[in-house]
């Protein structure tokens, strides 16, 4: 392919040691249905037979375009190749992952035939090694149809599909508004996403699976860990980029607003917690410092929220709950009370547990349970006293 030449669709791979995968990777592309393409690899400091396996692969076909650099993370391998494309338009493909041979045809045409800046299409999710068995829990809710107004592109299309890989972008849309994926960060591709919603004109789906992502065990989507904070800096991020575009106002405010707490509530959530029902202390004071004024104000008007998302950021902000909600969290509690009782015995002292073990349990994580809980036990216990009073009143009176 020439210098000089636009292709149709350019394909964008940073590759970061996954020789295992590679070959089926590229694979899948350079047979692509769609012959007018340009590949653009960007290996990414790779330490095992990745950048060969490219080597070959570049040899036989002159679409292929090398970028070797060392390592910066999927951010920096992306933006890398920004300066070199070509296309029209611009597909994202990750290493270890597997397109239809149809993809670039089918979503260059979609995109010809209903001038949208952004295709969309469906996913399947496979285990390392496995069959494709799952799919997105929220595919078949993806509305089929062109959006191009900006309540359209961000309530009925959303946030459900905020993976660069699983849509067709038009190039320009991201290369003329300065658009890049934030580098040093986890989670990259939502503030990404976001910045493309307010960029294009029009959304296209395409209800067809033709990416096939495959999770392995280590990868940031199975792995609850320290960077998910990362959420924090990314919503910094679009926000800067809606204030700087004049759109942080109204609607889009509201609807920033409400994602960034539910956001917030689910790095809350149980997968998230130790083994004592507790968020680690480094997550609770980061998330705790983030929420702004709006933030809070939300939590409290909002009638949207999910119960559970609810108490856990009244907790986290030291907010007293709703009466409502109160009364719920009581009575929960009331059924939880001995069962907490006893397993915080058996941790303290269980003769067979290791010291090590009993180095981890903080006293300040003790204490925060009784925090939590005394009100609720003492009201408990003067509820039981009480009911205990009566009864032998009752007994007493029957006697005489």
């Amino acid at each position: 392919m020439s210098a000089q030449s636009s292709p149709k669709v350019t394909v964008v791979v940073p590759v970061y040691n996954v020789a295992k995968y590679l070959r089926a990777c590229m694979d899948a592309i350079v047979h692509q249905t769609l012959t007018d393409i340009q590949i653009i690899c960007v290996n990414d400091g790779s330490s095992d037979e990745s950048l060969s396996i490219l080597r070959e692969y570049e040899a036989k076909d002159g679409r292929i375009f090398i970028i070797d650099k060392t390592n910066g993370g999927i951010s920096s391998a992306r933006n890398a190749a920004f300066p070199h494309i070509r296309g029209k338009y611009t597909l994202f493909v990750d290493s270890d992952d597997i397109v239809d041979l149809e993809v670039a045809r089918k979503t260059y045409y979609r995109a010809e035939e209903t001038q949208a800046d952004m295709v969309v299409f469906y996913h399947d999710i496979r285990h390392d090694g496995s069959v494709y068995t799952k799919t997105n829990k929220n595919l078949d809710c993806l509305p089929i149809g062109v959006f191009d107004t900006l309540e359209d592109r961000f309530e009925k299309v959303g946030l459900e599909y905020t993976y660069p890989w699983c849509k067709l972008l038009k190039t320009s849309c991201f290369l003329d508004n300065g658009i890049v994926f934030p580098e040093g960060l986890v989670f990259e591709d939502l503030s990404f996403h976001w910045m493309m919603l307010v960029s294009v004109e029009r959304i296209a789906v395409l209800p067809e699976r033709l990416y096939h992502y495959q999770r392995h065990p280590g990868s940031i989507s199975a792995v609850k860990n320290h960077r998910h904070l990362d959420m924090i800096a990314i919503f910094d991020v679009i926000r800067d980029f809606l204030v700087e575009k004049g759109l942080f106002t109204g609607w889009m405010k509201d609807f920033y607003v409400r994602t960034r707490v539910q956001t917030f509530g689910a790095l809350c959530g149980p997968p998230y917690r130790n083994r004592l029902g507790l968020l680690p202390r480094h997550f609770a004071a980061k998330i705790r410092a983030a929420f702004t004024e709006e933030d809070i104000r939300f939590l409290q008007n909002d009638k949207t929220l999910r119960t559970t998302t609810r108490n856990d950021l009244y907790e986290l902000m030291g907010m007293s709950m709703p009466a409502k909600v109160f009364n719920v969290a009581r009575t929960l509690i009331r059924g939880l009370v001995r069962p907490i009782e006893r397993r915080l015995k058996a941790v303290l002292f269980r003769k067979k547990m290791k010291g090590d073990h009993v180095m981890h349990l903080r006293v300040r994580e003790l204490s925060d349970i009784v925090c939590r809980l005394s009100e609720e036990c003492v009201a408990l216990r003067g509820e039981r006293e009480a009911e205990k009073h009566l009864s032998m009143e009752r007994i007493t009176k029957r006697a005489a």
